[in-house]
């Protein structure tokens, strides 16, 4: 499994629900595929997406928690319109987060049926998630005075080498 395991994200992160998309939006994207269990699991998804470095993370689960998911670097089109929206929910509830959306893959002739989508044999629909980067102000608030407060460190730990080196040239040129 993932470095995280099935604990839940940090209180502190962001992830945000982009929609409910179809699998043919998702295919210029570089994706990472993780399957099986994964599928049902916001957690997991969320540790495999931090531990690839990636923003992005997408989910199709079936009736039972397995199916198809993703990490990916990015959107290829970021102002595309989901194919289901944002608002009217995607499939299946997560296993492990009841409020998290985690999609739809009804494959019935595989055996892998999901009443949520039942509209078309071999349909997906794909909750897409985005991890927001952590705003720049957090490392200096004082509950977090254990953290280095040096900009550059707390953007290498986080593994952003690009912010790394925008701190980096931000704090030589002060």
């Amino acid at each position: 499994g993932p470095a995280g395991g099935d604990k839940p994200p940090p209180e502190e992160a962001e992830i945000n629900f982009l929609g409910c998309f179809a699998e043919s939006q998702l295919e210029k994207v570089e994706l990472k595929y993780y399957g099986e269990g994964n599928a049902g699991s916001f957690n997991a998804m969320y540790w495999h997406a931090t531990g690839d470095h990636v923003p992005y993370f997408a989910m199709a689960r079936h009736g039972e928690p397995l199916g198809h998911a993703f990490t990916a670097h990015g959107f290829v089109h970021s102002d595309e319109k989901p194919k289901w929206g944002i608002y009217d929910g995607c499939g299946t509830r997560c296993q492990d987060d009841p409020n998290r959306w985690c999609g739809c893959s009804h494959e019935g002739s595989r055996g892998f049926p999901n009443p949520e989508c039942m509209d078309n044999e071999n349909e997906k629909r794909f909750a897409v998630y985005k991890i927001a980067e952590a705003p720049p102000s957090a490392a200096l608030a004082p509950e977090n005075a254990t953290q280095p407060l040096d900009a550059a460190a707390a953007a290498t730990e986080g593994g952003d080498a690009v912010a790394a080196e925008a701190a980096t040239a931000a704090v030589a040129a002060s």
